[in-house]
């Protein structure tokens, strides 16, 4: 039986890694950007389990929310957390 703190790490790297992957495999996906397959994917599942009608807007505002923050504000510091630091507000893992 699969417990809920196995799902969430199969949930968490789906949604991060195996997105993202997936994003340049297929080539969705070209050239690196705040929109990886990540973003994407957390985007359009979160948004439509939140809200099935919602519009682009919603749609924009949660991708700006998950993509790292812009180079210029100190991305790469050490004092940044990683690009889906956010992701535990949605599944955290024990």
């Amino acid at each position: 039986m699969t417990t809920v703190p196995q799902l969430a790490r199969t949930l968490q790297t789906l949604f991060t890694t195996t997105a993202d992957q997936l994003a340049w495999q297929t080539g969705f996906v070209r050239r690196a950007s705040k929109l990886t397959g990540a973003v994407f994917a957390q985007t359009v599942v979160f948004t439509w389990l939140a809200d099935p009608q919602a519009t682009l807007e919603a749609m924009a505002q949660t991708a700006a929310g998950l993509g790292p923050p812009s180079p210029r504000k100190g991305w790469m510091s050490a004092s940044t957390p990683p690009p889906h630091a956010s992701w535990s507000a949605y599944w955290p893992v024990p």
